[in-house]
């Protein structure tokens, strides 16, 4: 007698389950379509303030080991320059 009366109750839970899911699936159907807003473009400054703290650190860092030891007395290109291959390396 007690599994026909579970039995029933959670047949019963499955339908109420159902039911919501299909009033929820009619209900939220997305008939609202996004909304775009187009405009010309202006020209002028752009003016944008950043606060911040802390410390400042470079972006790439790359270390660098030499096959041998001394002073380098000339550095031709900046820091965080691009070297590509074949590219001039300085007076000759």
């Amino acid at each position: 007698m007690r599994e026909k009366g579970a039995q029933a109750l959670l047949a019963r839970g499955h339908g109420v389950i159902v039911i919501v899911a299909v009033a929820a699936t009619v209900s939220f159907r997305g008939e609202d379509k996004p909304q775009y807003f187009t405009t010309k473009a202006d020209r002028g400054d752009i003016h944008e303030v950043v606060e911040a703290t802390g410390s400042i650190n470079a972006v790439i860092t790359v270390a660098s080991w030499l096959p041998g030891s001394g002073t380098i007395s000339h550095l031709f290109v900046d820091f965080n320059s691009r070297v590509k291959k074949g590219a001039s390396r300085g007076p000759d």
